[in-house]
């Protein structure tokens, strides 16, 4: 006999089913959603290198800090406010030494400033480029990659018209800025956007001590004061380097092979320097079975002087081949033989005792 099946029940407990899976559905959602907002809660707070400072981290004043987050982000915290200022940043610069704003980069990839006492953005991040304030102004770069400086209050000082070039930190230091071309070369900029210096130097150097840049340019060097930016020697000299020495405070200048001391003033403290002397000596007697034997010359010393050899009167110091040589040896008891470099003695010049070049 065939079973008939009651439609009725059948409905009734297929109700009941579902109303508990809709429940348990319901639940398993509500625990999802949980998690997530805990996860959430975990990522805005909790996050980063742990609830102490991570030696990542970093303080900007007395109660803002710079949590990095293990992904690399970072955000800036306010310690006595107990919370976060700032949305999440790529990085953070450290506190510069002597001003309130810092830089940052935001996820856009944009540089903007912000403040290391209350840890609040102060500029928004609207540059390609930027750099810590020094000297009352910060570098900044235009999406045209245009260069200028501007203000604590983000005007511009120096209008953006320079040609930016990524080769080095954009800072005034000593009321200038150096600042590079397209083609490699450095000028220094003043200020008020004034070219105190052009740029068609190789390289400026600077000597804290005195105040004063050493530019380079094809392979010479000046002496510039800073300041009234006069120059104190014409970019004509190999060297210029200055010293601290017993004889005096002052400047070594090297040109044309000859070194010399001077004082701050000008005066000339030494007039010849040398970095070290050797004797010359010359063979007087060949033995093909025992050592060669050698005679000290008693007229003739070798010198050097920026790591190239010369010859002086022993006597009298006086120079008698100029010291632009790799290396200088005596052949015979009467002539030099100088080369051109430290190990290339075939490509060599002869000389007498007197100076005069043998031919």
């Amino acid at each position: 006999m065939e079973k008939k099946i009651n439609w009725k029940r059948f409905w009734v407990r297929s109700r009941k089913v579902l109303n508990i899976s809709w429940k348990v559905a319901l639940v398993v959602i509500g625990l999802f959603a949980a998690l997530i907002i805990a996860c959430a809660i975990h990522e805005q707070k909790n996050d980063h290198y742990g609830k102490d400072a991570h030696y990542w981290d970093r303080d900007l004043s007395e109660n803002i800090c710079v949590h990095v987050f293990s992904y690399g982000n970072a955000r800036v915290y306010d310690r006595k406010a107990e919370k976060y200022v700032t949305p999440r940043l790529e990085w953070v610069a450290s506190a510069p030494d002597k001003d309130s704003l810092t830089v940052f980069c935001d996820k856009d990839g944009k540089r903007g400033f912000l403040n290391v006492n209350t840890g609040k953005i102060a500029i928004k991040g609207k540059y390609e480029h930027a750099w810590i304030f020094s000297e009352g102004l910060a570098a900044v770069v235009e999406p045209d990659g245009k260069m200028g400086f501007i203000d604590g209050n983000g005007e511009y000082v120096i209008a953006p018209e320079i040609d930016y070039f990524d080769s080095h930190d954009y800072v005034f230091k000593h009321n200038v800025c150096c600042i590079e071309n397209s083609e490699g070369n450095q000028g220094l900029l003043s200020r008020d956007g004034k070219w105190v210096l052009p740029q068609e130097y190789s390289y400026i150097d600077y000597i804290e001590a005195t105040d004063m840049f050493v530019p380079e340019k094809d392979g010479k060097e000046g002496l510039l004061k800073n300041g009234s930016f006069e120059w104190v020697y014409p970019v004509e000299y190999d060297d210029i380097s200055w010293v601290d020495a017993p004889s005096g405070k002052g400047y070594i200048l090297y040109k044309d092979f000859h070194s010399w001391h001077v004082a701050m003033n000008g005066t000339v403290i030494d007039e010849f320097l040398v970095d070290d002397t050797q004797e010359l000596k010359y063979m007087v007697k060949y033995n093909s079975t025992a050592e060669d034997e050698y005679a000290i010359s008693d007229k003739v010393v070798s010198f050097r002087v920026y790591g190239l050899w010369g010859v002086m009167d022993k006597q009298t110091g006086k120079v008698l081949i100029p010291a632009k040589y790799g290396n200088v040896e005596m052949v015979s008891k009467d002539i030099v033989k100088c080369g051109l470099e430290s190990d290339q003695y075939d490509d060599s010049v002869l000389y007498d005792l007197k100076g005069n070049k043998i031919e």
